[in-house]
């Protein structure tokens, strides 16, 4: 599924609407208060009004006005077509000021609520800007997924433990069929999300996990120089890479629709643009609404990527 142009009226004082070229990023800016997260909940909203992961959202939420619209234009493929029973051409009209909305049609409510791990199948994911790899949580909660919760990335640690196992078991399937296994410069198996910390943050590699004390098996990650460091132990801007790019792979968001708050946080200005490139070449096959103040991504991108709020 594609979004294809998305109009935000009266929402938290924001009029606003875009249409998304595909393949390329939508990136949001402004001054303070322009409304820049405001955009992103609206949309992860209206998607929620039609067919939600968890609690369906309130106008109370987004201090709806009179006549507060949210309109989504949709563009569906064959296969999602006869799963939503809809046309390829789909609109969500979310009428804030309404106090309940006339359900969806039930396929395409059952489809859009919905969260198939699978990185074949469409999702959508809100990394909100007050993001942290938490340990107060065990595993991805779907309900969790377009919310503010601030344990919502708790599973991080859990799946990298897990993904150990995972690569074992490929290493060794991959032995009796080719006689080989390919490896990243740790001597670890590549693996997804090993090439996806790559795109995000070069210089720092996933070593793999040990049994620990407490019931708190340690997850290693090596840099170029010193001694390895457990993920407690990473900076700021090294844990938001982990952070992102687990998510991507524990989630499966290939093909989904990735909101993100601003990706250059807790960076370094001279990080932003190389971040935002791995970003872009994680959703190369799905779409990117992100907003930002960062000058060294604003100045990467054409102005029909750019949507500037006053």
């Amino acid at each position: 599924m594609i979004l294809r142009h998305f109009s935000i009226q009266n929402v938290r004082g924001l009029r606003v609407e875009s249409a998304l070229e595909r393949g390329l990023p939508l990136v949001v800016t402004g001054g303070p208060v322009s409304g820049k997260t405001s955009l992103l909940e609206a949309i992860a909203g209206a998607k929620e009004s039609a067919g939600a992961y968890g609690m369906r959202p309130t106008s109370r939420e987004f201090q709806a006005a009179p006549e507060a619209r949210v309109t989504l234009q949709l563009e569906l493929a064959p296969g999602e077509v006869q799963a939503a029973q809809v046309g390829p051409d789909y609109t969500i009209d979310w009428d804030l000021a309404k106090v309940s909305s006339p359900p969806a049609a039930p396929a395409l409510t059952n489809w859009l609520a919905r969260f198939d791990y699978s990185p074949s199948c469409w999702k959508m994911e809100y990394f909100h800007a007050g993001r942290a790899l938490s340990e107060s949580a065990e595993r991805a909660e779907s309900s969790t997924r377009l919310t503010r919760q601030p344990n919502k990335y708790g599973f991080v640690r859990s799946y990298l433990q897990h993904l150990v196992q995972e690569e074992a078991a490929r290493a060794l399937d991959g032995l009796k069929v080719d006689g080989v296994v390919m490896a990243d410069l740790t001597g670890r198996p590549r693996s997804r999300f090993s090439n996806a910390l790559n795109l995000l943050a070069p210089m720092l590699r996933w070593d793999g996990c040990e049994t620990g004390s407490n019931g708190r098996d340690p997850v290693w990650f090596v840099r170029p120089t010193g001694p390895r460091v457990e993920l407690s132990q990473l900076a700021e801007s090294e844990r938001a890479a982990v952070l992102i790019a687990a998510s991507w792979c524990a989630l499966g968001l290939e093909r989904s629709l990735v909101l993100i708050d601003h990706p250059e946080q807790g960076l370094h200005p001279e990080r932003h643009a190389a971040f935002f490139d791995g970003l872009r070449a994680l959703m190369v096959d799905g779409q990117l609404i992100a907003t930002t103040t960062s000058p060294a991504i604003l100045r990467m991108l054409s102005t029909k990527q750019v949507l500037v709020l006053q």
